[in-house]
């Protein structure tokens, strides 16, 4: 058993000009087309990397920028994300435990991918990336001679407010709202006519349970001052895929509600960075389910893991450790159950394991 925490990691870098790499090269805009860890392995639980929350790059010879896949589209004004950066050989040294290593760079492309002390490769990744000019181009070109744009997060207007709201409420200081929120999803298209200057949505997946609610929430889409249409403006039609959630979830400790609205896919995506809160229990149960398997007390630490990856649905460990756990235990098929789930969500792991114990 190996302790493991899942936390955010951003990357942070900084520049050694007498390196060996063609560095010149490493200025650039980069555009993210493709993430897998070093495994094989699909990032767990991730739909889609063009969610708003998966960036690509800025790099110049001083800084390092992290930039939301839209802010790509226009002049990059204010970055997400920018720190320095230390490139010695094919090493981008991110701190003492961590490091990127550079495995392909040319004019056009990137690969990059990550080092952590401890990590195995499963739980590191590999970034793909291109030019954005190209990503661009390539665009471009695939539409040029269309009047109607179907969007996409490297070639589609941009929408200034944002789209994506979470309040979090701990009830140790603060009581639950009076009236729980509904929890509902949608999702279609968003027709903008810029010839017109007209704006249409029609849904293509919803509950008409929940219409009014899905007509308020498309309120802010009809609003032309809130698209800036500068980078798409020689099309007539754009043709926007979106999805939408509504959340509302309530327990002993935490009350959580929000919208997640993502434009260019109809995926729902809710695939939330964990919060510090649930990353904190996630954490201490997953403490507390290796200190009970020390104890040998294996029944308890499997209810520990399991736990943990109920708070926290990205800690692949706690999964991989109760699987292990019940099968050591001739809990075949839990085993099973659990190799099964993440052999389904693309882990190499988990479906060598699954194929080799389950069949």
């Amino acid at each position: 058993m190996k302790m493991r925490l899942l936390f955010l990691f951003f990357i942070s870098f900084s520049l050694n000009c007498n390196s060996q790499i063609e560095h010149n090269h490493l200025i650039n805009e980069w555009y993210i087309y493709k993430i897998e860890m070093q495994d094989g392995s699909k990032p767990f639980l991730l739909k889609d990397i063009h969610s708003s929350k998966h960036y690509s790059i800025i790099i110049d010879k001083t800084d390092y920028y992290l930039v939301n896949d839209q802010q790509l589209i226009e002049t990059r004004k204010d970055p997400v994300f920018k720190t320095k950066y230390n490139l010695i050989g094919n090493k981008l040294i991110t701190s003492p435990e961590s490091y990127l290593t550079i495995e392909k760079l040319n004019k056009d492309s990137l690969i990059l991918s990550q080092n952590i002390k401890g990590f195995e490769s499963k739980d590191l990744q590999r970034y793909y990336y291109v030019r954005k000019v190209l990503a661009i181009e390539e665009e471009i070109k695939k539409n040029e001679k269309k009047d109607t744009l179907r969007a996409t997060s490297i070639l589609g207007p941009r929408f200034r407010p944002f789209l994506i709201r979470r309040m979090l409420k701990d009830l140790t200081n603060t009581k639950p709202l009076k009236e729980k929120l509904p929890n509902f999803k949608f999702n279609g298209y968003i027709l903008i006519n810029l010839k017109r200057e007209t704006i249409d949505i029609k849904l293509n997946e919803y509950d008409k349970n929940f219409i009014n609610e899905i007509n308020l929430k498309n309120q802010q889409f009809y609003k032309f001052s809130n698209w800036n249409f500068s980078s798409v403006s020689n099309f007539e039609v754009i043709k926007i895929p979106f999805s939408f959630v509504s959340y509302y979830t309530l327990d002993t400790e935490i009350e959580t509600y929000g919208d997640v609205c993502n434009l260019f896919t109809l995926h729902f995506l809710t695939d939330f960075d964990p919060t510090y809160e649930e990353v904190k229990k996630s954490t201490a149960l997953f403490t507390k389910a290796l200190q009970e398997y020390k104890k040998n007390n294996y029944t308890k630490a499997i209810e520990f893991f399991d736990l943990s990856y109920q708070i926290n649905p990205k800690n692949l460990d706690a999964y991989y450790n109760s699987a292990d756990i019940n099968f050591a235990l001739g809990e075949k098929n839990r085993a099973c159950k659990i190799w099964h789930y993440l052999k389904l969500e693309g882990q190499k792991f988990a479906e060598n394991q699954y194929e080799l114990n389950c069949n």
